[in-house]
């Protein structure tokens, strides 16, 4: 149970969108909005762009200094 909590600790916002993704998308093809082929869809790209936030959040920019040459 604390590593579940520690989780959602540090990925709070990521988790709880998820969630949030699963539930919107199948509200939408239960109410017909959606086909199956589109929730497959739409919850493929809200994964990836979910993915890749949390993969750009953890890259630190550094400025490169070249060294001079003598």
């Amino acid at each position: 149970m604390n590593r579940v909590l520690n989780y959602l600790s540090t990925e709070p916002v990521r988790v709880r969108l998820y969630g949030l993704v699963v539930l919107v998308i199948g509200y939408l093809k239960a109410k017909g909005v959606l086909g199956e082929i589109d929730a497959q869809f739409a919850g493929s790209l809200a994964v990836i762009i979910l993915a890749v936030e949390s993969i750009r959040s953890k890259v630190t920019p550094m400025a490169y200094i070249p060294k001079h040459r003598d």
